[in-house]
């Protein structure tokens, strides 16, 4: 009877003895341990290699924060995060929990890695597990506690189907559009609105940016606290953000002015802004664990934080291993954005741009020589994209060429939708050689006369696809967006392009000098497509928020810049289809049989 009192007596204790509270920063310390297969650093997780987390980690229980968004470089462990702050919530909180990735491959592979892998290790979510492994699911847990809800971003239905309570984004500025819907962050967001009234609702957002003025994660860090990692030099002791252009390497090329990468990689430090002393690598581990979170916009709302992070701090790239990185991109456009997106965390800011005739000029003395009308090489494929006006057309076919660079090979006026037609027939041999290709497909403009775009592009088999542009202000955030339409009693597919992409990447990479990526020109290019390409320029605005960001500016007469940009836009959604479907690619027709027309189509 004694024993049975003393039991009842422990047992009331634990009841009314209220849980002593631990912060998230604590706890995830105390009781994550990683395996092998998750991390080489395998044991017990240390915020010592990431002390810029602890506070984030903090942020996510403080009832005054709703919101935050963090701008960040690639692997510098905010999926590791994610799952860390989940399984706090599991043993710590009630409400549900939603984490939604770009796609449901990537749902899944998050699952398993982050999620399943940490399950039997975690020794305190055990207490929560139901005892029946139907709650153990690839996408979905249930824990005597609440539901974990793992979602791909493509899936509206899911999303429109949940309450949230604790919401996780991640790598937001992949996420594609649903047609006719708001886009996917919205949606998401919509799904907490039950719990905001209890001050328990969070929205965890996180991802790589990409381009400046588009990037969807660089729009919500502008509007939270814009917090940066302040770090002191161990020489002067003044905190300072980590940015790439302290990083020094000097006398670091040969007699030739040819990069010694490994001496680039031997001798990186960083410079100490205020002292202007060299940091060294040794130093990095002790200066980052002192480093502090200061907020850089005090208009924004105290429940919103937004923070910034890079790899010039993390402990497993070392500077001279960034610097190298740097100097192997930065001649090409595409690798230089990767650099500031990936490793620097920060949007793709592109430069002031304007192309002018006698760059055109210098590009088509840079080109192989080949005439309008023939093809320098084998084409992989060929497209053509067509610009409506009230009276006549312009049209423009690009070679997507073999050896991967891309090729203008005719352009001009056309005056009816019967010569659109002809024009679509046409073949074209490389210069020198006897075989004919013909064209895979292409993009019409649908802006306008839009109706009869339709109808000819439905009559021509889908060789033609109506085409729109689109910007971010339209809801477009990807390259490219495509959906079926219900039009004149049956349906049809139409694709939007995104204009500030691509018109872009036409003015930065294609008709850009000393790019890698430039487009080659026909010799006897003549004036008409010089003065049309050199229509569109890209200019310094300071936007409707107060920011500094790239505009497009275009005169009215730039149906071939559009022509090109249109064409670029279809064979970089034709691309994956060449790669994956042989059968798909351009195949040559013998000289003699000279009717022939090859039209792989879509």
């Amino acid at each position: 009877m004694a024993n049975c009192k003393k039991e009842i007596s422990k047992l009331c204790k634990q009841w009314f003895t209220r849980k002593a509270f631990i912060t998230p920063s604590d706890w995830v310390e105390k009781h994550i341990r990683l395996n092998h297969r998750q991390s080489v650093h395998a044991g017990l997780y240390s915020l010592n290699r990431t002390p810029y987390f602890r506070q984030i980690y903090d942020d996510a229980i403080n009832p005054n924060v709703r919101s935050i968004a963090l701008l960040k470089s690639a692997q510098i462990g905010y999926s590791q995060f994610i799952s860390n702050l989940v399984f706090y919530f599991i043993c710590n909180k009630t409400n549900p929990i939603g984490i939604i990735l770009p796609s449901q491959a990537l749902a899944q592979q998050f699952s398993e890695r982050n999620l399943h892998n940490s399950l039997e290790s975690c020794e305190p979510l055990q207490d929560f597990k139901t005892g029946s492994c139907d709650d153990i699911r690839r996408s979905e847990f249930t824990f005597t506690s609440c539901n974990v809800k793992i979602i791909g971003g493509g899936s509206a239905n899911k999303l429109s189907s949940n309450n949230i309570c604790y919401l996780f984004l991640d790598e937001i500025d992949k996420f594609e559009e649903f047609t006719d819907e708001a886009n996917v962050i919205e949606l998401a967001i919509d799904r907490t609105i039950s719990y905001q009234e209890t001050n328990d609702a969070k929205i965890i957002a996180g991802s790589t940016p990409t381009l400046a003025g588009s990037s969807e994660i660089e729009k919500h860090y502008n509007e939270g606290s814009r917090s940066k990692y302040y770090v002191p030099c161990p020489h002067c002791n003044a905190k300072q953000e980590l940015i790439f252009e302290q990083i020094k390497f000097p006398d670091c090329k040969d007699q030739d002015g040819v990069w010694d990468l490994s001496k680039v990689e031997r001798t990186a430090h960083y410079e100490c802004k205020h002292c202007a002393k060299a940091i060294e690598e040794k130093d990095k581990a002790k200066i980052i664990n002192q480093g502090v979170w200061i907020d850089t916009n005090p208009k924004a709302a105290p429940d919103q934080r937004s923070y910034h992070i890079s790899a010039l701090y993390s402990l497993s790239l070392s500077w001279g291993y960034v610097a190298r990185l740097f100097i192997n991109s930065k001649n090409d456009r595409s690798r230089l954005q990767n650099f500031y997106n990936s490793i620097l965390g920060l949007p793709w800011q592109p430069q002031i741009s304007t192309v002018s005739e006698q760059a055109i000029d210098k590009l088509i003395s840079l080109s192989p020589r080949y005439e309008r009308g023939e093809l320098p090489e084998e084409p992989q494929a060929i497209t053509i994209a067509v610009d409506c006006q009230q009276t006549h057309f312009w049209f423009m076919t690009l070679a997507l060429l073999k050896s991967g660079k891309q090729a203008i090979i005719d352009y001009g006026q056309l005056l009816s939708f019967d010569d659109v037609s002809r024009m679509a027939d046409k073949q074209y041999r490389v210069n020198g050689g006897e075989n004919l290709f013909g064209i895979y497909g292409g993009f019409m403009d649908a802006g306008y006369d839009t109706k009869n775009v339709y109808n000819f592009c439905r009559n021509s088999g889908n060789f033609f696809v109506p085409v729109f542009g689109r910007t971010s202000a339209h809801g477009l955030h990807n390259p490219i967006g495509k959906k079926d339409i219900l039009t004149d009693g049956g349906y049809i597919t139409i694709v939007n392009v995104n204009d500030d992409i691509f018109s872009k990447d036409v003015l930065l990479s294609s008709l850009s000098l000393g790019n890698r990526d430039n487009v080659l020109f026909p010799a006897n290019a003549d004036n008409i497509l010089k003065e049309q390409l050199c229509a569109v320029s890209i200019v310094s605005k300071k936007n409707a928020k107060g920011f500094i960001a790239p505009e497009i500016i275009s005169k009215s007469n730039n149906h071939l810049f559009d022509c090109l940009k249109y064409n670029l836009a279809c064979q970089y959604m034709i691309r994956p289809m060449l790669e994956e479907d042989e059968a798909k690619k351009v195949e040559p027709v013998a000289a003699p049989e000279p009717e022939v027309t090859i039209n792989v189509g879509w």
